[in-house]
């Protein structure tokens, strides 16, 4: 449940990943993405995170970000469109109610821009 505070109001679109059932020459499962559909979320913004690399270089994680309502369970490898920004690919998600003081009831989902 989420907490009236941070109900998710600002629409995105959310296409989820699932399996074609086929496989490739490797036999790797392949995937396929259904058609997108309304996702509500409290935030989101473009961020770029970067991970020290040791000590000399850093790596960019993650592009923009998201808080959609944990109930949603929006999963790695989904993709979601952000107004004006294009499609972006779901590379972790977490949650926030971990903490006994506070139950928000939303995720945070870290995104990859979608090149292509």
């Amino acid at each position: 449940m989420v907490d009236s505070a941070f109900e998710p109001k600002i629409p995105v679109q959310l296409s989820r990943r699932v399996s074609s059932g086929e496989r490739d020459a490797r036999g790797n499962e392949r995937s396929q993405f259904l058609a997108p559909v309304e996702l509500l979320v409290w935030s989101w913004q473009l961020t770029e995170l970067a991970a020290d690399s040791d000590g000399h270089a850093s790596r960019t994680t993650s592009d923009a970000s998201c808080s959609p309502a944990k109930a949603e369970r929006v999963a790695v490898g989904d993709r979601i469109e952000l107004p004006g920004e294009g499609w972006f690919r779901v590379v972790s998600t977490t949650d926030y109610d971990n903490n006994p003081l506070w139950s928000p009831g939303l995720a945070d989902v870290k995104l990859r821009r979608v090149d292509g």
